[in-house]
């Protein structure tokens, strides 16, 4: 049986507090996924999922193309590839397209995007041993690299294409993750 106070906060439906604003967090979509797939068929889709030629948002939804490029090898993004010689990493993030708003709730995109205003990569180097086998621990540096995009658009904010390349010097050989 329901009270009147339960309908106040439907989330809370007679429970404490704190374990309404915890359901909260899976009553609300946390975010998207992309995929770079080379056709729209099933079977680009697992091949993208099983090469993780994917990314993840939860906020605007960017598009993004993250690669490397070393000794005439072209790697993308969620692939490997040797630290030596060291790698350009390229990345073109392209801004949200603008939405409508609409009173359903839904997705109504416009034909004009956001801006890019930076590029932030974030760089991870795994746990290694050293010569005298001192156990060296995983380093995130989150952000490692940040980029301003200072091209602006016609509207006077920032443009909604930004491209960057950069090489890390310090590149590891126990290996390293970057993204952005």
């Amino acid at each position: 049986i329901f009270s009147e106070q339960d309908f106040e906060n439907p989330l809370l439906n007679g429970r404490q507090f704190s374990e309404g604003s915890r359901l909260a967090n899976y009553m609300y979509t946390g975010g998207l996924t992309a995929l770079w797939v080379t056709q729209n068929t099933r079977a680009a889709v697992w091949e993208a999922l099983q090469r993780r030629h994917v990314y993840a948002t939860s906020g605007a939804r960017i598009v993004l193309k993250f690669w490397a490029e070393a000794a005439g090898q072209t790697v993308w993004m969620g692939e490997s590839m040797a630290a030596q010689p060291l790698p350009v990493f390229r990345v073109t993030a392209q801004g949200a397209l603008r939405e409508t708003p609409q009173p359903d709730g839904c997705y109504h995109p416009q034909s004009v995007r956001m801006g890019i205003d930076r590029i932030e990569v974030v760089r991870i180097r795994k746990a290694s041993s050293d010569p005298a086998g001192n156990t060296q621990q995983a380093m995130v540096e989150d952000p490692w690299k940040v980029f301003m995009n200072h091209d602006t658009a016609a509207s006077g904010g920032s443009s909604s294409v930004f491209q960057v390349s950069f090489v890390d010097p310090d590149v590891d050989a126990a290996g390293s993750y970057y993204y952005v």
